[in-house]
């Protein structure tokens, strides 16, 4: 598990920690992501997804065939997220961009009919631009002191926690919360979409109670 979180994430995180440090990071975090929180952000969300489908939709109207995963279901996570942690909207390609490269890190590992050297080589190049980038946001919240923005990335840079983290263990954490706020969760979302496309009446079902 070390071995993996080196590789993936440069660094310790609290995915393979069973120690309270797990709960500490989990913590900062974790308040954000409860059903009175994300309230706040609603507005935020709402206009996001609506920008996206409407996009696909339109697109479908004009008759033209559409994919779903890329751009509309990739988009919305990563757009979210991303704001969510302060950082620039019209850097969503380029998220996206480093978190599908970083995930040839996990086939690198395990692939072992492809070229798993170049696998890990793209994964690692691909993580380290993205940390570089975090770091770069940690930098300017540390500089703006009282007056950084309200996100989860000066959540973690002014938590607790933070004090007693090296600046690689702080970014490794950062990386994998964008990470799995984007790429999971729109693993998860395309699934869904597959699944409501396969089964009518479940759909039938939510458009009757949403």
């Amino acid at each position: 598990n070390d071995k993996y979180a080196e590789t993936f994430w440069g660094g310790s995180t609290m995915q393979f920690d069973d120690s309270a440090f797990h709960d500490e990071v989990k913590g900062v975090w974790s308040a954000s992501f409860r059903r009175g929180d994300l309230q706040r952000s609603t507005e935020l969300i709402t206009d996001v997804v609506e920008r996206q489908v409407r996009e696909f939709v339109n697109t479908l109207a004009m008759g033209s065939s559409a994919e779903a995963r890329v751009p509309m279901i990739r988009s919305i996570p990563t757009e979210v997220i991303s704001q969510l942690m302060g950082l620039p909207a019209e850097d969503g390609e380029r998220i996206v961009a480093w978190s599908d490269t970083m995930s040839l890190l996990r086939g690198g590992q395990v692939d072992t009919a492809g070229d798993p050297a170049a696998m890990l080589r793209s994964g690692t190049e691909a993580r380290v631009e993205l940390q570089d980038y975090l770091a770069e946001a940690v930098a300017q919240r540390r500089k703006a002191g009282s007056s950084a923005p309200d996100d989860l990335t000066t959540a973690l840079v002014r938590s607790g926690v933070a004090d007693r983290m090296s600046d690689r263990d702080l970014i490794a954490n950062l990386t994998l919360l964008l990470f799995a706020g984007n790429e999971t969760t729109s693993n998860l979302m395309t699934v869904l979409l597959v699944a409501l496309a396969q089964h009518p009446e479940q759909r039938k079902a939510l458009l009757l109670d949403r």
